[in-house]
């Protein structure tokens, strides 16, 4: 500063003083986001570091997320199904009950249609051996009557007439057995008939009936069995409830306790670096941090850093237990400073 000038800053007003004061400071706080920039970068990596050292937890390996209980996959089965199982299970009885009365019956009533059967041919056969015979019998009486001389026309066709008269009889006596005999053999079949079917029917009663019990059964084993399985899946379900329930409150504890020892450490920690400073990693860090921050604060005037670094809101927090240091290094420089000056004034 040449002679003019500080005869000049000699008589400037106190307000103008503070004018330009308050100017350079707000100067330096607006130069001081270059510096914030690399600060928070190196902020950046040094939580980078710290989570790389973190403990890494496992919560699923020292509370496993599950007991590992599993529950029985069951599917009801339908009235449909049960109903053809059911089925299925006694229509082989039914139809070999059903065979067994049906081939009963039909063998009577086949029995009864060969008597018939038999009986038209014999009734057939006799007639036919009866007018054979008749026939033999006119022809010995005509023969007979010409040899004892009795050739009248008169006399033959009376003997004859008496022939045909008791063919006659004959044929229907034939008839007469064959349809009495008929009549009881229809009676017989017709009879066998309806008791077959009388049968049949009890059949589909006592099967109809069988077939109700199989199925009512079946749905009480089916609804027994469901009911088992949905017990014991319920019951997986309330254990498996039960234990997440317990698993949070340890997974919080857990946590809790950590975040408590964390604490406690960081506090010793903090303690600590006060009394011995930092090392390591952070001593690296943060030792860029601070000469980052001084060559900033160096290269604003004596009078102005001081301030700016009060004013600045972040820096506390980048430059820790180096935030004291550099104010320190701030102030001793303003202090020379004014002493140099004061003794020049």
């Amino acid at each position: 500063m040449g002679l003019w000038d500080e005869i000049v800053e000699v008589f400037k007003s106190k307000s103008e003083r503070d004018e330009e004061r308050s100017e350079d400071l707000k100067n330096a706080l607006e130069q001081e986001g270059a510096l914030t920039e690399q600060l928070e970068e190196l902020e950046r990596q040094y939580q980078e570091y710290l989570n790389s050292q973190k403990e890494v937890i496992d919560l699923d390996k020292i509370f496993p997320p599950t007991l590992g209980l599993e529950k029985i996959e069951f599917t009801p089965e339908s009235d449909e199904s049960i109903y053809a199982r059911a089925d299925q299970a006694i229509s082989a009885d039914k139809t070999k009950d059903v065979n067994s009365t049906e081939n009963k019956f039909n063998t009577k009533i086949n029995s009864a249609k060969e008597d018939l059967d038999q009986a038209e041919k014999d009734r057939n056969q006799k007639q036919e051996d009866a007018t054979k015979l008749y026939k033999e019998m006119q022809e010995r009486q005509k023969n007979d009557s010409i040899k004892r001389g009795m050739a009248r026309g008169s006399v033959l066709s009376s003997l004859s007439n008496a022939l045909d008269v008791e063919e006659r009889q004959t044929a229907s006596q034939v008839d007469k057995e064959f349809f009495d005999k008929a009549e009881k053999l229809n009676a017989e079949m017709d009879a066998l008939s309806a008791q077959r079917e009388k049968a049949l029917e009890e059949l589909d009663l006592h099967y109809a009936e069988e077939l109700s019990s199989k199925i009512a059964k079946l749905k009480e084993e089916r609804d027994a069995l469901s009911a088992k399985y949905t017990k014991f899946n319920n019951a997986v379900d309330e254990k498996e409830a039960k234990y997440q329930f317990d698993r949070q409150k340890d997974i919080d504890k857990y946590l809790d306790d950590k975040r408590t020892e964390e604490a406690k450490r960081a506090e010793e920690q903090r303690a600590y670096e006060e009394k011995y400073g930092y090392s390591g990693e952070k001593l690296k860090n943060y030792s860029e941090r601070y000469k980052l921050a001084f060559d900033f604060y160096m290269s604003l005037s004596a009078d102005i850093a001081v301030d700016a670094l009060k004013a600045s809101p972040n820096m506390r927090f980048y430059l820790g237990n180096y935030y004291d240091q550099l104010m320190d290094e701030l102030k001793k420089r303003e202090y020379d400073g004014n002493k140099i000056k004061k003794y020049y004034d």
